[in-house]
């Protein structure tokens, strides 16, 4: 057998081995659907006055259009009355928006006549999402909540549903199913409605997205502005999510103030976009502000901040609809209820009034600067002096004249979690805090981390325990419903735990503080890691590529060995002096 038969044998040997290697991969699999860049979901409730503005909207999509890679989807919910454009439907329907023009009509193809549903309900945001994402996969996902808006107290209200709208506790599960159903987290939410930008709200819905884009104030009826928005992540969809956020809340206020007629300018906007893994951290600092605050919220008879607190208050930006009839920063009232005030700049005016306290310095400083981290970017516009001091954050807080505290917000993850409700009640009061449970949070490792046995063999939990008026008797920990374990130092503790008797899945950790008084909070701090057992090869053909194909490399060998011995050892007898004997003493061939 000569060298090039023997070498055209091995080269076919080798190809058809790759061949044979690479074929398993794809058998027996279904092509699914494309994966685009992004989608773009817009559970759009026009079930209200609104109607006009949500098919308003639709056009502004439609001057983009979906692309190859960016699919905008929509599930519309139109009222029986308000808008008797585009054939008067009512009922709601789903869109894969496509290109169109901005006269009047929507263009893009319906998908499904769902009939009248309620959009105030969380399991119809739930089978929204879900389908979309299963329908239209992407490496992306955001998604818009167009409606009226109420801070803690809801969105998404359904006139043809007795008003029926998404509750915070709605909203918090709705955002918990998501994630667990499509495996992820959302990569953007985006507000497309009023005062939203609210600590309660973002604390919410936290676990369960990465970044957050909404208004703390009043948003104008047009809305977002789409066809700003969407060309530019159809002619740029490789925009991460942060950056498409932060396109988001430019266009926006960009659109209220570039003197155009549509939309109109407006005289206040606010936008800003929200890291939500630091908001974990903004909550703590906001609690020990809380804690310090509630022993000294009494009136001047028991030696008390109470006057300088409502001065702050009274000082500080309000994102109250009708905040414009005060003028410049005074704002004692509530005129219409909505007591939302600027965080940052209720922290700044307070530093003014306490400024010889060193310890409400100090938690009020740490306050400012969480959140700082959290707020990723805040787009203001104020005109006429109308309001000042906006940095896009918000946060509860009625006077105790015109807008009484609203039992509501206790039943929100923040007030349930954390202390500001607490102090809330002091203040109405106007009594200190004789004694309060102390604080206690974890800080690592973060939320649902992903821990693999066999690099991981133990887990260092650590965190901070705080009380104002008594000393830390305690911190313990447990997993699930396991014992509590005491964890090492107070004030900043840790314990190792062993992970080589966790079963694989998900788990929660707790952990409590008990202060000298004997007191604890009444919620414990906790968190969930999962346990992520070795990838184990399925039966699918797929998964089985590596045997066959060492099966196939053998098999191969073994036939090209076979054919080697048929057509040259075989059919002929050598004498190693043969001249013609292949290996000869000139031209050994050992490779």
């Amino acid at each position: 057998m000569t060298r090039k038969f023997r070498t055209s044998i091995l080269a076919l040997m080798l190809i058809a081995t790759l061949l044979i290697s690479v074929a398993p991969l794809n058998a027996g699999q279904e092509e699914g659907p494309e994966i685009a860049k992004w989608t773009f979901m817009v559970y759009l409730d026009a079930d209200n006055n609104l109607e006009s503005a949500g098919i308003e909207d639709m056009e502004e999509m439609e001057t983009a259009g979906s692309t190859d890679q960016v699919n905008i989807v929509v599930q519309m919910d139109r009222s029986m009355e308000h808008d008797t454009t585009n054939g008067d439907w009512t009922g709601a329907k789903r869109y894969l928006v496509e290109q169109g023009q901005k006269d009047g009509n929507i263009d893009s193809s319906e998908l499904e006549d769902m009939g009248e549903i309620n959009m105030g309900d969380p399991e119809t945001l739930i089978n929204f999402t879900t389908w979309a994402v299963e329908e239209y996969p992407a490496e992306n996902y955001l998604l818009v909540l167009w409606n009226h808006g109420g801070a803690f107290w809801g969105i998404a209200w359904d006139d043809d549903n007795d008003g029926d709208r998404i509750d915070m506790p709605e909203l918090g599960y709705a955002m918990g199913e998501i994630e667990e159903q499509i495996g992820s987290n959302i990569d953007v939410i985006g507000f497309d409605a009023c005062l939203m930008a609210q600590l309660a709200v973002i604390y919410q819905i936290k676990d369960h997205v990465d970044y957050m884009v909404s208004s703390g104030y009043v948003e104008p009826g047009e809305g977002w502005p789409y066809e700003q928005i969407l060309p530019q992540l159809t002619s740029m969809p490789e925009m991460t999510p942060v950056e498409l956020a932060i396109t988001i809340s430019e266009a926006y206020v960009n659109s209220y103030t570039d003197r155009e007629d549509d939309p109109q300018d407006s005289a206040a906007i606010t936008q800003a976009v929200f890291a939500m893994d630091k908001i974990d951290a903004l909550a703590d600092r906001l609690s020990e502000f809380s804690l310090i605050s509630a022993t000294k919220a009494g009136g001047l008879l028991t030696g008390g901040h109470w006057f300088q607190y409502q001065q702050a208050r009274s000082d500080t930006n309000s994102y109250d609809m009708g905040a414009s009839i005060f003028p410049g920063n005074q704002q004692p009232l509530d005129p219409t209820g909505y007591p939302m005030y600027d965080l940052i700049d209720f922290m700044d005016n307070l530093a003014i009034y306490v400024r010889n306290d060193a310890e409400l310095q100090a938690a009020i400083t740490a306050v400012k600067q969480a959140a700082a981290d959290a707020i990723v970017q805040s787009d203001v516009a104020l005109y006429h002096g109308t309001i000042k001091g906006a940095n896009g954050l918000t946060f509860y807080f009625p006077d105790s004249y015109t807008s009484d505290y609203d039992p509501l917000f206790d039943e929100t993850d923040f007030a349930i979690e954390h202390y500001w409700d607490d102090f809330l009640h002091y203040f109405y009061s106007r009594e200190n805090a004789e004694s309060m449970p102390p604080l206690v949070g974890i800080t690592s490792p973060g939320e649902d981390t992903f821990l693999d046995p066999d690099q991981i063999q133990s887990l260092k939990i650590m965190g901070f325990s705080y009380d104002i008026m008594h000393t830390i008797s305690s911190v313990e920990i447990k997993i699930d419903d396991g014992d509590w374990i005491k964890v090492k130092g107070m004030d900043d503790w840790y314990s190792n735990i062993d992970l080589s008797s966790l079963e694989d899945g998900r788990h929660t950790i707790y952990a409590k503080a008990v202060n000298s008084a004997g007191e604890s909070p009444p919620e414990s701090s906790s968190f969930i890691i999962e346990r992520v057992a070795p990838a184990q090869k399925s039966s699918g053909i797929a998964d089985m590529s590596f045997p066959i194909i060492m099966a196939f490399v053998i098999l191969a060998g073994i036939l090209g060995f076979a054919l080697w011995r048929k057509q040259g050892l075989a059919g002929k007898s050598y004498d190693i002096n043969d001249d013609d004997y292949p290996w000869d003493g000139e031209t050994p061939e050992t490779n």
